[in-house]
């Protein structure tokens, strides 16, 4: 699921740049910034940016020069994931893509927040399917749903309650361009908010807005789920949660993020299924201790982040992802 975030940048002409001032620009305290490339200060055509990563593994100024970009537009989600994925395999994880506006203007960062994606394939799964619950039938109080903030998961539920008659109201600067919305003109108690980025606000460094997915923003959308799986709408989730209980076993970085009953109970049924997992990661401090829960190892959340494990999965809320796909928790 693709997330938007803004970020200081520096700029620099392309025909000045060599690669001894990359060096001093990142070195020794910026090895996370970025900079950002123009043909010249006079045209202000974009070229592309520079990262420490993308210095690191090039010989020259152009190698350097990271030219892929999206152009903001509804039709820009694909792309943004095609890159992501290919990114993500290993050639430089956790990395911003550039957004452009449709004069070419740099405007904002795209990041990847993979726990969110599972909400995006619920939606479309609702709805190609004409005989499940819908929004209107597990909420029928709601005739209306505001969203603050904007993001992928959020433009695809604000085109599905669309879709379902529901009212929305959209607010933020993003949204131009791709949903316009209505009014709501109905009290209050007939509607629902939605903070897409949720009530805390962004931080400045866009890689601790990931130690919180926005999934948890759209419980409701689990919910629509769920009771469609209680009402035999959608039967093949007891397959699915087998097909994923198999490839966990084959991972070695398993780690729950959490340290409260229902991730010691998770644990539990994971080591009930033979997987074994490497450590908790307690979300509520940045203290590290030597705590241990069921022998292993409680870590902060922004440790275990920071690069402990090389490949790690880890598992936000993994209860309810667990009985949402069909397994025998309760």
């Amino acid at each position: 699921m693709i997330r938007f975030c803004d970020k200081e940048i520096d700029c620099v002409e392309y025909s000045s740049l060599t690669r001894l001032d990359m060096l001093d620009y990142f070195l020794p305290d910026h090895k996370d910034d970025i900079l950002c490339v123009y043909d010249s200060f006079d045209t202000m055509g974009y070229v592309g940016i520079v990262t420490y990563s993308s210095y690191q593994r090039s010989i020259n100024v152009d190698g350097a020069i990271m030219q892929e970009y999206l152009v903001l537009g509804a039709d820009m989600w694909q792309e943004a994931r095609k890159y992501f994925e290919y990114y993500s395999g290993g050639v430089q994880p956790g990395i911003l893509l550039p957004v452009l506006n449709q004069e070419y203007q740099l405007i904002c960062f795209a990041y990847e927040d993979a726990d969110a994606n599972r909400e995006i394939r619920m939606l479309r799964e609702l709805s190609e399917m004409p005989d499940a619950l819908q929004f209107p039938d597990i909420y029928p109080e709601c005739q209306c749903v505001k969203m603050y903030g904007f993001n992928e998961l959020a433009y695809f539920f604000a085109k599905y309650l669309e879709k379902q008659g529901i009212s929305v109201e959209v607010m933020g600067m993003m949204w131009e361009g791709f949903f316009s919305g209505n009014g709501c003109q109905v009290p209050d108690y007939e509607c629902m908010e939605i903070y897409a980025e949720g009530t805390g606000g962004k931080k400045r460094n866009w890689k601790e807005n990931l130690l919180r997915s926005t999934s948890v923003e759209f419980e409701c959308v689990d919910r629509i789920y769920e009771e469609n799986i209680k009402n035999g709408v959608i039967k093949d989730s007891e397959g699915r949660c087998q097909e994923l209980i198999e490839r966990l076993k084959n991972e070695k970085e398993i780690i729950i993020l959490g340290t409260g009953k229902k991730e010691q109970d998770a644990y539990d049924y994971l080591v009930g299924n033979g997987i074994d997992i490497c450590c908790f990661a307690d979300v509520k401090t940045d203290k590290p201790s030597n705590r241990r829960m069921f022998g292993k190892k409680v870590l902060p959340e922004k440790l275990v982040r920071g690069g402990v494990y090389k490949n790690p999965i880890f598992y936000y809320g993994i209860m309810q992802r667990f009985r949402i796909m069909g397994c025998p928790m309760y």
